[in-house]
C-alpha cells in the first residue's frame, strides 16, 4: 500500500521482511510507524536527493534480489508515499500534512545532494 495517509494503511508490529516494512522505515534502527517524517532544514531550504533512510531500504532491498531501487529512487518514494514531507513551510501541502496527521521530526540523515 503506497498512501501513507491512506485507509487500509497499516504499520502493525511485524518482522522486516515485506515492502509494509520498508514503507513504514521499519528497516534497521528506524522505527516510525505511521508518521510522516520532518527532516530539520527541509521545509525552509534545499531538499537532498537521498539520505541515510533512503540507502538503508536501497541496501536491503538490493539483498533482496529487487533491482533499479537506488538511494534516489527510494528516497523519491518516500516522498511520494508522505512518508516524508519535504515540502516548503509556505506550501498548502505542508501545512494540511502538518495539521492533519501525525509527524515526527527528525535530525537530518547523511544526506546527499
Amino acid at each position: 500500500n503506497c498512501n501513507h495517509h491512506g485507509e487500509g494503511h497499516s504499520c502493525g508490529e511485524h518482522s522486516c521482511g515485506d515492502h509494509e516494512d520498508h514503507s513504514c522505515g521499519r528497516c534497521g534502527s528506524n522505527t516510525i510507524s505511521d508518521k510522516t517524517i520532518l527532516y530539520q532544514g527541509h521545509a525552509t531550504g534545499p531538499i537532498p536527493v537521498s539520505n541515510g533512510l533512503s540507502d538503508r531500504i536501497s541496501k536491503d532491498l538490493k539483498k533482496r534480489g529487487f533491482k533499479y531501487v537506488g538511494a534516489v529512487t527510494i528516497y523519491s518514494h518516500l516522498q511520494a508515499c508522505g512518508i516524508i514531507n519535504d515540502h516548503d513551510k509556505d506550501c498548502p501541502c505542508y501545512k494540511r500534512i502538518v495539521s492533519g496527521y501525525p509527524t515526527v521530526n527528525k535530525r537530518r540523515d547523511h544526506e546527499v545532494g
